[in-house]
Protein backbone atom coordinates (compact mmCIF):
# COMPACT_ATOMS: atom_id res chain seq x y z
CA UNK A 1 0.00 0.00 0.00
CA UNK A 2 1.27 3.46 -0.67
CA UNK A 3 1.74 6.46 1.51
CA UNK A 4 1.24 8.82 -1.51
CA UNK A 5 -0.67 9.22 -5.04
CA UNK A 6 -0.04 10.06 -8.39
CA UNK A 7 -2.42 11.50 -10.51
CA UNK A 8 -0.94 12.56 -13.59
CA UNK A 9 -0.56 12.31 -17.53
CA UNK A 10 2.36 12.45 -19.46
CA UNK A 11 4.43 15.18 -18.46
CA UNK A 12 2.65 16.21 -15.59
CA UNK A 13 1.94 14.98 -11.87
CA UNK A 14 -0.41 15.78 -8.87
CA UNK A 15 1.60 14.05 -6.21
CA UNK A 16 -0.94 13.85 -2.31
CA UNK A 17 1.04 12.29 0.43
CA UNK A 18 -1.49 12.60 3.75
CA UNK A 19 1.15 13.15 6.85
CA UNK A 20 0.51 12.96 10.12
CA UNK A 21 -1.38 14.91 12.47
CA UNK A 22 -3.98 15.92 9.49
CA UNK A 23 -1.56 17.47 6.95
CA UNK A 24 -1.02 16.44 3.46
CA UNK A 25 1.85 17.04 1.35
CA UNK A 26 0.91 18.32 -2.23
CA UNK A 27 3.27 18.91 -5.18
CA UNK A 28 2.90 19.38 -9.02
CA UNK A 29 5.16 18.53 -11.05
CA UNK A 30 5.05 19.74 -14.54
CA UNK A 31 8.21 19.07 -17.12
CA UNK A 32 10.68 19.43 -14.42
CA UNK A 33 9.28 21.89 -12.70
CA UNK A 34 8.11 21.60 -8.95
CA UNK A 35 5.98 23.67 -6.90
CA UNK A 36 4.87 21.80 -3.30
CA UNK A 37 2.75 22.54 -0.10
CA UNK A 38 2.36 21.62 3.01
CA UNK A 39 -1.67 21.93 4.30
CA UNK A 40 -3.80 21.15 7.34
CA UNK A 41 -6.52 18.98 6.15
CA UNK A 42 -8.32 18.74 9.49
CA UNK A 43 -11.36 16.39 8.39
CA UNK A 44 -11.09 17.36 4.83
CA UNK A 45 -9.73 14.12 3.79
CA UNK A 46 -13.09 12.40 3.99
CA UNK A 47 -14.24 15.51 1.48
CA UNK A 48 -11.38 15.53 -0.61
CA UNK A 49 -12.09 11.60 -0.65
CA UNK A 50 -15.49 11.90 -1.96
CA UNK A 51 -14.13 14.55 -4.88
CA UNK A 52 -12.86 12.01 -6.52
CA UNK A 53 -15.42 9.42 -6.40
CA UNK A 54 -18.27 11.98 -7.39
CA UNK A 55 -15.48 12.89 -11.07
CA UNK A 56 -15.49 9.24 -11.13
CA UNK A 57 -19.40 8.05 -11.27
CA UNK A 58 -20.01 11.36 -13.33
CA UNK A 59 -17.42 10.97 -15.82
CA UNK A 60 -20.50 11.01 -18.55
CA UNK A 61 -20.19 14.52 -18.00
CA UNK A 62 -21.11 17.66 -15.76
CA UNK A 63 -22.02 21.04 -15.92
CA UNK A 64 -19.91 23.94 -14.62
CA UNK A 65 -16.86 23.64 -12.35
CA UNK A 66 -16.21 20.93 -9.92
CA UNK A 67 -14.62 22.49 -6.68
CA UNK A 68 -12.92 21.14 -3.32
CA UNK A 69 -10.50 23.55 -1.26
CA UNK A 70 -8.54 22.50 1.96
CA UNK A 71 -9.60 24.45 4.91
CA UNK A 72 -7.09 27.11 4.79
CA UNK A 73 -7.37 27.60 1.22
CA UNK A 74 -4.33 27.06 0.78
CA UNK A 75 -4.80 23.94 -1.74
CA UNK A 76 -7.83 24.16 -4.57
CA UNK A 77 -8.88 21.82 -7.09
CA UNK A 78 -11.35 22.71 -10.31
CA UNK A 79 -12.44 20.05 -12.21
CA UNK A 80 -14.27 20.87 -15.75
CA UNK A 81 -15.16 18.72 -18.06
CA UNK A 82 -14.63 19.04 -21.82
CA UNK A 83 -17.87 16.94 -22.77
CA UNK A 84 -15.69 14.63 -24.58
CA UNK A 85 -12.83 12.91 -23.78
CA UNK A 86 -11.10 14.26 -20.76
CA UNK A 87 -11.45 16.53 -17.66
CA UNK A 88 -9.12 19.30 -16.87
CA UNK A 89 -7.70 19.27 -13.17
CA UNK A 90 -7.16 22.57 -12.35
CA UNK A 91 -4.97 22.52 -8.99
CA UNK A 92 -4.09 26.05 -7.20
CA UNK A 93 -1.18 25.97 -4.60
CA UNK A 94 -0.24 28.88 -2.17
CA UNK A 95 2.88 28.78 -0.13
CA UNK A 96 3.41 30.98 2.86
CA UNK A 97 -0.23 32.49 2.37
CA UNK A 98 -0.22 35.59 4.07
CA UNK A 99 3.17 36.17 4.42
CA UNK A 100 5.71 38.55 2.55
CA UNK A 101 7.13 35.72 0.88
CA UNK A 102 3.24 34.33 -0.37
CA UNK A 103 4.01 32.43 -3.46
CA UNK A 104 1.40 31.06 -5.45
CA UNK A 105 1.18 27.99 -8.28
CA UNK A 106 -1.62 27.46 -10.97
CA UNK A 107 -1.30 24.62 -13.03
CA UNK A 108 -3.60 22.52 -15.01
CA UNK A 109 -4.20 18.70 -15.55
CA UNK A 110 -5.67 17.27 -18.45
CA UNK A 111 -6.57 13.51 -17.09
CA UNK A 112 -8.67 11.12 -19.60
CA UNK A 113 -11.89 10.56 -18.30
CA UNK A 114 -11.11 6.42 -18.47
CA UNK A 115 -8.74 7.02 -15.42
CA UNK A 116 -10.86 8.66 -13.35
CA UNK A 117 -12.20 5.38 -11.57
CA UNK A 118 -8.40 4.19 -11.07
CA UNK A 119 -7.25 7.69 -9.33
CA UNK A 120 -10.50 8.23 -7.59
CA UNK A 121 -9.55 4.57 -6.05
CA UNK A 122 -5.98 5.38 -5.42
CA UNK A 123 -6.96 8.17 -3.75
CA UNK A 124 -9.05 6.22 -1.33
CA UNK A 125 -6.94 3.33 -0.34
CA UNK A 126 -4.06 6.35 0.27
CA UNK A 127 -6.37 8.33 2.60
CA UNK A 128 -8.07 5.10 4.18
CA UNK A 129 -4.81 3.99 5.23
CA UNK A 130 -3.21 7.08 6.59
CA UNK A 131 -6.06 9.06 7.73
CA UNK A 132 -8.49 5.80 8.69
CA UNK A 133 -10.91 6.98 6.83
CA UNK A 134 -14.45 5.09 6.69
CA UNK A 135 -14.97 4.23 2.75
CA UNK A 136 -16.89 2.41 0.87
CA UNK A 137 -14.31 -0.85 0.60
CA UNK A 138 -15.30 -1.25 4.28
Amino acid sequence: MSNQVCIKNESQCLILEPLENEYLSVAFDSDGIRFGVKTFIYNDAQALTLFFKDLAENWQGWSGPKVWKSLESDFRLEATHNGLSYMNLKVSLIKNQGEDSESQFVGNLKIELGSLVKVASDVEITFKSKCHLKTDMD
